[in-house]
């Protein structure tokens, strides 16, 4: 009798611990949404004419999530499911996102977050397909495949970033370094930022480095190296909240691939 006791207690401490435990190393968010959208004289303005109004539904799935094996490392991730028009030829088809940072999408579940953090002390680093930008995010933001570095301990906050904008651009599909127009473009940032309790000033640097000068598609491509920089101030001035910035771009840009 004493032994199945023994055996009942542990069975109900181990379904009692087994949730706990599941809750500091995965969290799983999402949310699923409904749209119907009716557009009349979208276009022209003009309702004497046609061939400007639609009508439909679409939907999406997201599912996001952060695994915690140990304390200061994670790994995060959020997909979309089923994002598309109903009735159409397939999902994610109008309402579909084409802002995805590389090929990360197929037929209908799409991927915009996959990266890890490694948070210590003096630094937090994270890598992976992730979502950064700075100040106002004017200068640059969204996805891409990369590095963000924060370095902690310091009078003023620092972060440096790198991101692969494109791999290769000779338009073959292989990843080759020693083929004319496959030089890659690759992305580069930094911050630095000051915090105090009524107002906070941050100023920031942005680059896309794509220096091919081949012959691509039948063109002569020239550099095409954008870059940005910028100044963003938050304060409050009793009730209101003031948010200011200036911003700068320069360096040569062409209609290949990269922005800043």
């Amino acid at each position: 009798m004493k032994k199945i006791i023994v055996l009942l207690m542990v069975a109900v401490m181990a379904i009692a611990v087994a949730p706990v435990y599941a809750d500091e190393t995965l969290d799983i968010n999402g949310e699923f949404r409904l749209r119907m959208i009716t557009m009349e004289n979208y276009t022209d303005k003009d309702d004497s004419l046609t061939g400007d109004d639609l009508s439909y539904f679409d939907q999406r799935l997201r599912i996001g999530g952060t695994i915690t094996p140990a304390e200061g490392l994670s790994a995060t991730f959020r997909m979309d499911l089923g994002e598309g028009v109903w009735g159409g030829s397939k999902l994610g088809g109008l309402g579909a996102p084409n802002y995805w940072a590389g090929d990360y999408s197929n037929e209908g579940i799409e991927v915009d977050r996959a990266y890890m953090t490694w948070d210590q002390e003096m630094f937090t680093f994270t890598a992976g397909l992730l979502i950064n930008g700075a100040g106002n995010w004017i200068i640059y933001d969204g996805n891409y495949t990369g590095v963000v570095l924060d370095v902690k301990g310091l009078p003023v906050s620092l972060q440096l970033s790198y991101g692969k904008s494109l791999e290769g651009a000779n338009g073959t599909g292989l990843y080759r370094t020693d083929v004319a127009g496959s030089e890659d473009a690759d992305f580069y940032g930094a911050t630095v930022g000051y915090a105090a309790d009524t107002f906070a000033i941050s100023a920031f640097y942005a680059a896309i480095n794509d220096e091919e000068k081949t012959l691509l598609a039948g063109r002569a491509k020239a550099q095409d190296c954008p870059n940005g920089f910028g100044v963003n101030v938050t304060a409050t001035l009793g009730m209101i909240n003031l948010n200011a910035e200036l911003d700068f771009l320069n360096g040569d840009y062409d209609t290949g691939p990269g922005t800043a």
